[in-house]
């Protein structure tokens, strides 16, 4: 009579299953935050179409048409006041 292989299977291993079921759920939010930053941009170029605008900067933010591309830059930066209190807070 011949042997009878033995199927060896992985145990459960919770720690793996765990870790995986985490870096699902990260890689999948990252995906969906990815696709709602590309449509905020297509939104902000179109903006900046709309208002025959290739630079517009006013109280801190700032959003340049980049020449010869379809993108855009976006600089957002946080008054004095608000980086105080984040100094205060530390």
């Amino acid at each position: 009579m011949p042997r009878q292989q033995q199927l060896v299977e992985d145990r459960t291993i919770a720690e793996l299953e765990d870790i995986a079921e985490s870096y699902a759920e990260i890689r999948d939010r990252r995906i969906a935050l990815n696709q709602e930053e590309a449509d905020l941009k297509q939104q902000a170029m179109a903006l900046m179409k709309k208002h025959k605008k290739k630079h517009y900067a006013r109280d801190g933010i700032e959003i340049t048409l980049e020449p010869g591309e379809e993108t855009i830059k976006v600089k957002v930066k946080k008054a004095k006041d608000d980086e105080d209190d984040e100094a205060e807070e530390d």
